[in-house]
């Protein structure tokens, strides 16, 4: 499963979906006994989308808010995680699964921060030196999940974060 998705068909060059499908995916790839399931963009709108996904985790991750196992999380250069970008109404949502996110010019379809939270064990990969401010403040106690969404991920188990040189360098 996606933790967000563009609002794009699946064969644009900017889903989330074609990517997997290319790299781990593929039938050569690593993943080629995986199932996947990927955010259904094909209905007719966002919010049609957002309640057929929403269906489907909870119907897949029982609880309230879902679990799952584990939760693979990006970090954005502004300190977003999934769609989740700094000033949008996705970050304050609490009562769903899934939600509206707006990003860099782009609907999205996105799991909330209480669902991201609820995994068992999160996980951020950071990388490029580009995401370096975003990684020192997620790392900062005292900032603000409004200027760093990614920190509204709070799970009850320690978060791993995994970055490489150019991300980390000097922190």
């Amino acid at each position: 499963m996606l933790g967000d998705e563009r609002w794009v068909p699946a064969t644009d060059p900017a889903s989330n979906a074609r990517m997997l499908s290319e790299t781990l995916l593929n039938p050569e790839g690593p993943g080629q006994q995986a199932r996947f399931h990927p955010v259904p963009t094909q209905l007719e709108t966002p919010q049609a989308s957002v309640l057929a996904y929403e269906q489907y985790v909870r119907q897949l991750c029982p609880g309230d808010p879902p679990c799952f196992d584990v939760m693979l999380l990006g970090l954005g250069d502004d300190g977003h995680t999934a769609s989740l970008f700094p000033g949008t109404a996705a970050t304050r949502e609490r009562d769903r699964a899934v939600t509206i996110g707006a990003g860099k010019g782009l609907e999205r379809i996105s799991l909330t921060a209480p669902v991201l939270s609820a995994a068992r064990q999160v996980i951020f990969l950071v990388s490029g030196s580009a995401k370096r401010e975003a990684l020192r403040r997620l790392l900062d106690a005292a900032e603000s999940p409004d200027r760093t969404p990614a920190k509204l991920v709070q799970p009850r188990s320690p978060v791993l974060v995994l970055a490489d040189a150019e991300a980390a360098d000097g922190l």
